[in-house]
């Protein structure tokens, strides 16, 4: 029986895309990335300022306890004011932290800017392909699924925030419909209009260079601000035994808290976590496109993708390390606020007038309503061995970066001498070097 071979089966030629379908494919893509990243910046507002009033609280609870114990004594008015504010003050903020970790959680604003920033990258990416007329209704597909992948992504970080996407835009009830405008924050250029086909040299001036200045950029600001806020501390961190030895040692608290409120405030703001990705990410980019330039005039359409999607990836991998830096500082601060917040409460609780007020049991009760409990946050976990101090849970925070020694986590300042209910755990400084 003689074998015969089977002809081989060409597959379909892949359909291109009219200019009507990709211009609609954009429009959709561009309502979705305008919602998350308004969403982004509403959340991330919202998440600081919260944090931002339970620290300030925190700071006025240690002023109110300091200026009680020393002027209640003479003034009866002082006396009612300042125990009614050391019932108030420690309780508000327990409340307001319970109230942030159920409603906004900093996974939330998290999430949306990664899921806006991966929709950006494949918007360029078919605005590429239509200027070499490759555009085909595959990658139309494409790009819809990774609209569908970024809600995904959102739900496995445990981001249920509603949001509002305008889908049609009623135009005065014409049947003419408007394409969306990309915000200010998705074009890098203005001459961008979001939707015209892209040329590799209009890619490098529109998208690659002004982000990579914005990268060398905010590196420098962010490391000259970890320098100023670090001088700072320190000096505050002096002020205290100098004020113990000149006889005012009852404002070495006061001196305390404020240490602690300003290494929450600069754990929160993330200045010297990012300017270290800030910085590489940049330099990557510059390496990229000297390599590119002198090859421009002999690239092939196979070319040219394959070196954006070079450039892409280095962007996709400072969303990642950006991501799990961010996520991994913020899980440090929320526990730290709430042992901030928890020592507060405490001190309500061994009070005379907190006994007074609603007996140690019940007050100790209200001392647990501080809580960090939170939605479950993609690649968040912190580093370090925990340690459990009474009445409070401990913050589990890294101590050197990772892949590095304990021994070798660089900026950090000296450890400040303070009573055991005021130490605050706050991220550690990583052994990033400053921007060139």
């Amino acid at each position: 029986m003689t074998d015969q071979s089977l002809p081989p089966v060409e597959a379909p030629p892949p359909i291109p895309a009219s200019s009507r379908k990709i211009l609609a494919a954009l429009d959709n893509a561009w309502r979705r990335f305008n919602a998350f990243d308004e969403a982004s910046k509403l959340l991330k507002t919202r998440y600081k300022r919260v944090r931002w009033g339970i620290i300030l609280i925190s700071f006025i609870t240690t002023c109110a306890a300091v200026a009680d114990a020393r002027y209640s004594q003479r003034d009866d008015t002082v006396e009612v004011l300042m125990r009614v504010a050391l019932v108030i003050l420690p309780l508000l903020s327990a409340a307001i932290l319970t109230f942030a970790a159920r409603f906004e959680a900093g996974n939330g604003w998290v999430g949306f800017r990664v899921a806006a920033e991966t929709i950006k990258y494949s918007i360029y990416e078919l605005r590429l392909k239509r200027y070499l007329d490759l555009v085909t209704m595959d990658d139309l597909d494409k790009l819809a699924k990774v609209i569908e992948k970024t809600d995904e992504q959102l739900e496995g970080m445990g981001v249920s925030v509603p949001i509002e996407i305008n889908l049609i835009d009623d135009n005065e009830g014409k049947e003419s419909k408007q394409f969306a405008k990309p915000n200010n924050y998705a074009i890098d250029h203005p001459e961008d209009d979001g939707y015209s086909p892209l040329a590799l040299e209009e890619y490098l001036r529109m998208r690659v260079l002004p982000q990579a200045e914005w990268y060398n950029s905010r590196a420098v600001i962010d490391f000259k601000k970890t320098r100023r806020w670090r001088a700072i501390i320190l000096c505050v961190g002096v002020i205290g035994p100098a004020l113990a030895a000149f006889g005012a040692g009852y404002l070495v608290a006061v001196t305390v808290a404020l240490t602690n409120g300003l290494l929450a405030y600069i754990g929160l703001q993330q200045y010297e976590q990012n300017y270290g990705i800030y910085s590489k990410t940049a330099r990557q980019l510059e390496n990229l496109v000297n390599q590119l330039e002198p090859k421009m005039d002999n690239l092939t359409s196979t070319d040219i993708l394959d070196w954006v999607r070079k450039i892409e990836t280095v962007f996709g991998s400072e969303r990642e390390m950006w991501q799990l830096t961010v996520l991994r500082g913020q899980s440090a601060t929320e526990e730290a606020l709430t042992q901030l917040v928890n020592s507060r409460t405490n001190v309500l609780q061994n009070s005379d007038f907190g006994k007074l007020a609603g007996g140690q049991a019940g007050l100790a009760g209200q001392g647990g309503m501080a809580t960090s409990e939170r939605a479950p946050a993609t690649r968040g976990t912190t580093y370090g061995p925990p340690s459990t101090p009474t009445g409070s849970t401990a913050p589990r925070v890294p101590t050197s970066y990772p892949g590095t020694s304990p021994s070798t986590s660089a900026g950090a300042i000296p450890p400040i001498e303070s009573a055991a209910d005021d130490a605050l755990t706050y991220p550690p400084s990583y052994p990033i070097y400053p921007p060139g």
